[in-house]
């Protein structure tokens, strides 16, 4: 990672020139409102993590898309995504056998699901949005809205947390 950047837990798009980041703990639905966006004609920056530049542009981030059945019904009906709809299929299949115990993610190219989708190349300024599951509202109190993001990127890095910590502690010694 470049120095004074930073990643966040989210997804990252623009739609209508306008540029947004989701970011929520995992599950809660951002690859979903991804694709959603992409199937609009959204252009994609990123789905897993997004990173933000000293200057505060989002930056692209192009990781392969993490699908589970669960938002594989938002994708796009075509001969190229007839593979993919059999994989949700099995993949339900294992989620209710295991009680929603063991998911079968499938990590795919953006541009193999949407052949069309542009991938921003070129940071952009954006608008953020936290989806939480109690429907609180963040974003009229900036700090608790700041909390929540942090709450939300700790828990999804915290096996980064453990790495860091000891590299900055034999830094010290």
């Amino acid at each position: 990672m470049i120095r004074g950047h930073c990643l966040i837990h989210s997804s990252c798009f623009t739609f209508n020139r306008r540029g947004y980041i989701v970011s929520a703990y995992s599950g809660a639905g951002k690859t979903t409102v991804l694709l959603k966006i992409l199937n609009k004609g959204g252009d994609y920056l990123s789905d897993e993590l997004t990173i933000i530049s000293k200057n505060g542009k989002a930056l692209c981030y192009p990781l392969p898309v993490t699908l589970c059945d669960y938002n594989m019904k938002d994708l796009p009906k075509s001969k190229s995504n007839y593979l993919l709809h059999i994989r949700k299929y099995i993949s339900k299949i294992i989620r209710t056998f295991t009680r929603g115990v063991c998911k079968l993610p499938q990590s795919i190219h953006i541009n193999d699901i949407f052949p069309d989708t542009v991938i921003k190349k070129d940071p952009i300024n954006y608008k953020m949005y936290l989806l939480t599951s109690d429907e609180k509202e963040l974003s009229s109190d900036i700090n608790k809205f700041i909390a929540e993001l942090v709450n939300i990127n700790k828990l999804q890095f915290r096996a980064f947390e453990h790495v860091r910590l000891l590299y900055v502690s034999e830094v010290n010694h």
